[in-house]
């Protein structure tokens, strides 16, 4: 009875500490201790299940990541050899946990069993109260008072940075799964008005087209055998009136508010400044040093796009087998839905990277692994 009882605590405590840590981030310098709480919570659900690569497609999805990490490994072998008199020992070991981080996709090889609708009802009860946090946070800050000036003006926008870690781009990742999961769910309203809410005082320009996006897909593609040619104009037509509807509606308000939206001009010049560097070594990258390691300083640390991070870190060749690895999870991945939530992860990857993220590896383990399980609706 004992052992019973204690099994279960243990479960429940590993299904709380992943679905915690899934949407409570924390900063870039505690993911190891993340990292360390997560896969032994992973084993403990899966210690009476099966998690196994007996299947033909994972099969070819490891041929792949293998291919991917020996070109890695292949592309820090030669940066070494031609820097190793003028390399730091810091720039050494920072080349090695890089190489960890990124070897981290190796679980999206495990077809892993266990109950992903309770973890679904777990996560969703924690985005629930993330977003009132974030209301309650945005109350208390008084940071109402800026809610004209709240989406151009970068100290404005900052709000809640120093509270809320990763803020405002990566902390809008969880809320945009969770929206998936709520109107997949067809949860309650005020859950999904609550997500769409504190989404927006992130003022995350790619979490608030993730939720978009999201939200037009439910309301615009009907559930059945319908023609998708069809189904997908419609989702286009709509997807680019109710755009331009909000734009112009938000800049007659705002005037401030449309060039705001639209300013890239940083983004373009760290992707120019990095692939000026790329073109000095287009094969082989720069041994997965990240760009502030390269140009020494710390002005940029990365590029804000997780393909043009892989590619500056290991080179083409790194980056084809990545994308090759990715599209063998593609496979995996059952229903439409799910595949239509793993493109908008993918398309929120070119304006940031979650190399190191296992939130971000999380979701899409999920969506590979729970397939077609529905979801838990609760009253």
């Amino acid at each position: 009875m004992f052992k019973k009882k204690h099994g279960k605590y243990l479960e429940t405590l590993a299904y709380g500490t992943i679905a915690f840590f899934s949407v409570f981030l924390v900063s870039v310098s505690q993911v190891f201790i993340v990292n360390i709480l997560f896969y032994p919570a992973l084993l403990i659900l899966s210690r009476k299940r099966r998690v196994f690569l007996d299947d033909s497609k994972t099969n070819n999805q490891v041929v792949v990541l293998v291919l991917f990490a020996l070109s890695a490994i292949l592309s820090s072998l030669v940066w070494y050899i031609e820097k190793y008199r003028s390399i730091a020992p810091s720039d050494t070991l920072r080349m090695l946990v890089q190489l960890l981080f990124t070897m981290q996709y190796a679980v999206l090889c495990l077809k892993i069993e266990i109950d992903w609708v309770k973890i679904s009802r777990w996560f969703s009860r924690m985005v629930f109260f993330y977003a009132i946090l974030i209301v309650l946070l945005f109350v208390a800050t008084k940071s109402f008072r800026y809610m004209r000036t709240l989406l151009y003006i970068p100290e404005h926008r900052m709000w809640a940075e120093g509270l809320i870690p990763q803020w405002p781009n990566v902390s809008s990742l969880p809320l945009v799964f969770g929206c998936y999961l709520a109107f997949k769910g067809n949860r309650r309203t005020v859950e999904k008005v609550l997500i769409v809410v504190s989404t927006l005082l992130t003022t995350s320009r790619s979490g608030i087209l993730g939720i978009g996006l999201i939200i037009l897909y439910f309301t615009t593609l009907p559930v059945g055998e319908a023609d998708q040619k069809k189904q997908i104009g419609t989702f286009l037509k709509r997807g680019f009136v109710l755009a331009a509807v909000t734009i112009i509606i938000a800049s007659v308000i705002e005037p401030s508010v449309l060039p705001r939206l639209f300013l890239m001009s940083d983004r373009f010049d760290i992707a120019s400044i990095g692939l000026g560097l790329l073109f000095e070594r287009p094969l082989f990258g720069y041994g997965g040093l990240t760009l502030d390691q390269v140009i020494k300083t710390g002005s940029y640390s990365h590029l804000h796009n997780w393909f043009l991070e892989i590619l500056f870190r290991y080179g083409s060749l790194g980056l084809m087998m990545f994308l090759l690895f990715l599209y063998s999870v593609w496979q995996r991945v059952k229903s439409r839905d799910d595949k239509f939530m793993m493109l908008v992860l993918l398309f929120l990857a070119f304006f940031q990277i979650y190399i190191r993220n296992f939130v971000f590896l999380m979701f899409l383990l999920y969506l590979e692994n729970h397939e077609t399980t529905p979801h838990v609706q609760e009253k």
